[in-house]
């Protein structure tokens, strides 16, 4: 099966708290810093955010008439990298944990784990290690494996995506090369078009206060 990358560039919706300071001719430059600040390097139901590229529009703020601070919320677009791998498919992970009953690699923020049960017996002789059967080689900490994912958990605010996944074969230089140097699609290459991803009829799993 071909290498599939677990990011993406989308759209997404947060909601953020801007201070009175804030609301100056640099407004939208203190709206990125504040969003990145709130939703960078953590997961929200969609998976784990990489980076915010940039806001695409915002509402007008408005003021709760509790609210005695000053401070005005503001309904955010913005166009993100985002880290979520799909169940099925196949990425490369790092090992950096292996004992007879678990492997766990890691890809990012995603840290996968991988029973005993989950490793693939006609390509792999488990009885002692993991001994690959053709090239007979061992893997060891630090090995580049190729795993397919089965299965996902992203809890909110949470810096890491679990997984569950299957052990396939060890990676090739070119296949590490290939996969790593494609995880990042450049900003110049976002477009208008990409998917929007949003949920209004459960908003407060992706917009966050």
């Amino acid at each position: 099966m071909k290498l599939v990358s677990p990011y993406r560039n989308i759209k997404q919706n947060a909601r953020i708290s801007i201070e009175p300071y804030h609301m100056n001719s640099d407004i939208k430059n203190n709206m990125k810093i504040i969003l990145k600040k709130k939703m960078e390097k953590k997961c929200n139901k969609i998976g784990y955010i990489d980076e915010v590229y940039r806001i695409v529009e915002y509402s007008d703020g408005f003021m709760p008439p509790e609210n005695l601070n000053g401070n005005a919320i503001y309904d955010i677009t913005f166009h993100c990298k985002i880290c979520m791998p799909v169940v099925n498919s196949i990425i490369i992970g790092q090992i950096r944990v292996i004992n007879q009953e678990l492997i766990v690699a890691i890809h990012g923020p995603i840290m996968i784990f991988i029973p005993k049960e989950n490793v693939d017996t006609n390509i792999w002789n488990i009885s002692d290690g993991y001994i690959n059967k053709i090239s007979n080689i061992k893997l060891i900490l630090g090995d580049h494996i190729k795993i397919k994912i089965s299965d996902n958990r992203v809890n909110q605010n949470d810096n890491q995506i679990k997984s569950i996944g299957k052990l396939q074969e060890t990676a090739t230089t070119d296949e590490i090369n290939n996969f790593f140097g494609n995880k990042c699609i450049a900003n110049s290459k976002i477009h208008h078009d990409l998917p929007e991803i949003s949920d209004n009829e459960n908003s407060d799993s992706n917009f966050i206060l």
